[in-house]
């Protein structure tokens, strides 16, 4: 008899598989470019592209620079394989390099006091509307001792420990969830020699 052989490919239909570490979905950085780290699976694959650039993939992994403006940025990264099969995601990042405002509403500075300790109070807020995320209060005697207090709305009040007869720095740094900083210092004499 007559026989017939063929010979039947079967094109892979699954989709590459790919994600992104870094940066977290999300993220507030205070830098540009930021790095963006992933991974991809698919045997075939033939295009990694971020933001429409295409990107270098080793071993399954891939990194690339990418530029960020102010403000929200949606990261998007495209992959496509030898049979046509294509994969996308978008992250998101947010780029503040504001640093927060920091005012000390009470005491004033350069004042003189007899008690023991004093209520320190403010505002700190982020000009870009995101969150304030620390406020670190110390006095130049003891750098050790940090004060967190707590932010509701923007406000704080802590109540700090004096030196007796010393002219007490108080610094306040305020930071933010990018990691921008803001710092102030008031004095405030303690006087017990009366």
């Amino acid at each position: 008899g007559n026989e017939t052989l063929f010979n039947i490919m079967v094109w892979g239909t699954e989709a590459p598989q790919i994600w992104v570490e870094r940066p977290l979905n999300g993220e507030v950085v205070n830098t540009t470019p930021i790095e963006v780290v992933g991974g991809v699976v698919d045997a075939d694959l033939t295009t990694l592209e971020i933001n429409g650039v295409p990107a270098q993939v080793t071993n399954g992994s891939f990194t690339a620079n990418v530029d960020l403006t102010t403000g929200i940025n949606e990261i998007f990264v495209f992959s496509a394989d030898a049979n046509s099969n294509e994969a996308s995601l978008t992250v998101t990042a947010v780029l503040d390099t504001v640093a927060p405002e920091l005012v000390v509403t009470s005491p004033a500075s350069d004042i003189f006091v007899r008690d023991e300790s004093i209520r320190v109070a403010g505002f700190t807020t982020d000009p870009n509307n995101y969150y304030v995320s620390l406020l670190s209060i110390n006095t130049d005697f003891s750098p050790d001792i940090e004060y967190w207090p707590e932010i509701l709305n923007g406000a704080f009040e802590a109540d700090v420990s004096l030196k007796a007869n010393h002219n007490n720095i108080i610094n306040l740094v305020s930071y933010d969830w990018a990691g921008n900083l803001t710092t102030t210092s008031i004095r405030v004499y303690r006087d017990t020699s009366a």
